[in-house]
């Protein structure tokens, strides 16, 4: 393999990098901007996490067609509208036989479709045979550390499923494997939706009680969106489904859990965003998935929930008290 790009200087890329740097290959870091790229070449470590700095070998650009330039694998660790922003730029510059790994954990606002579906209509199906995705309960800061976690590979075509594992399996990090890119895309991107639920709760000083119950709910409305868009339900019994979803609404380190946290405690949005200091996919998800459930006429009380934290200006107390009341109705 004569080079390796990864698409993001977040903490999740500097994650996805600590594993690839084991490999005698060339690694190149794309970010967006000058500024972060002089940052990087110097301090080589990310602003939360500056004792694990990057391996030497590792170069650095904001040029995006520097970046991918002779790349013959690539890796996208932005958050899903950054990585659709690119896209244009992305495609013209790599070979339809490059393998493409996903690991953002979103829906696009507009139409609430998978990165997937935007590429195979924007681009050909045929696009579709070099994908793969990275998902599951994995936190960047654990990855660093090199703390035993589980997560799964997903790609259509078995050469490229097989040179992902080859990349990412380590002694810390245990892969599972599976040819249903969308529903571990789609289990993947839902989960963020409700750990701002669960993160609301721990903002009001909720019970485990009341947490429970929640999660519950949110278990249940996984399983009718997956059934609604003709996904695999049993893929929710995987790494991507129950383990991320549980990771995600319970773990400080979470940031859509921590988000929702700031929002329970009474912070407006802004500030909440402020706090966290990065993006929190579920945001925009939730969007979509409002709108799916407009148009499917699905009953989704956590959706709609989130939703209207959200966008309108209710206070989370007043939103929690109504989701109690409805779920509390006998169906």
């Amino acid at each position: 393999m004569e080079k390796i790009t990864c698409l993001g200087g977040g903490a999740w890329g500097f994650a996805l990098l600590s594993i690839l740097q084991k490999h005698s290959i060339p690694l190149w870091l794309w970010v967006r901007s000058k500024e972060k790229s002089a940052y990087l070449t110097t301090k080589r470590t990310h602003p939360k996490y500056p004792l694990f700095p990057l391996a030497p070998h590792i170069k650095i650009t904001d040029s995006l067609s520097q970046a991918l330039a002779g790349s013959s694998y690539v890796v996208e660790a932005l958050t899903t509208q950054g990585f659709v922003e690119q896209l244009p730029h992305i495609m013209v510059q790599i070979q339809k036989d490059i393998p493409l790994l996903l690991t953002s954990k979103g829906l696009l606002p507009e139409d609430g479709s998978l990165v997937s579906d935007y590429i195979a209509k924007q681009y050909g199906r045929e696009r579709l045979k070099q994908l793969a995705c990275l998902s599951g309960p994995t936190l960047a800061f654990e990855i660093l550390q090199q703390k035993k976690s589980l997560a799964m590979i997903a790609a259509p075509q078995k050469e490229v499923l097989q040179q992902t594992l080859s990349l990412f399996s380590t002694s810390f990090l245990h892969l599972t494997c599976s040819t249903d890119i969308g529903s571990v895309l789609f289990s993947g991107a839902i989960k963020n939706v409700f750990a701002i639920v669960m993160g609301v709760l721990d903002g009001l000083q909720e019970g485990m009680n009341m947490k429970a119950a929640i999660f519950t709910e949110a278990w249940q409305e996984c399983l009718q969106l997956m059934q609604a868009q003709g996904y695999h339900t049993k893929t929710l019994d995987l790494p991507s489904g129950i383990g991320d979803l549980y990771l995600t609404c319970s773990s400080p380190l979470s940031r859509n859990y921590s988000l929702g946290r700031f929002l329970g405690e009474g912070d407006p949005l802004p500030l909440a965003k402020k706090k966290i200091g990065m993006a929190a996919e579920g945001i925009s998800t939730v969007v979509a998935l409002y709108h799916l459930t407009q148009r499917l006429s699905l009953d989704l009380p956590l959706i709609s929930f989130t939703y209207s934290l959200i966008h309108s200006q209710k206070s989370a107390k007043m939103l929690l008290h109504q989701l109690w009341s409805t779920l509390k109705e006998p169906s």
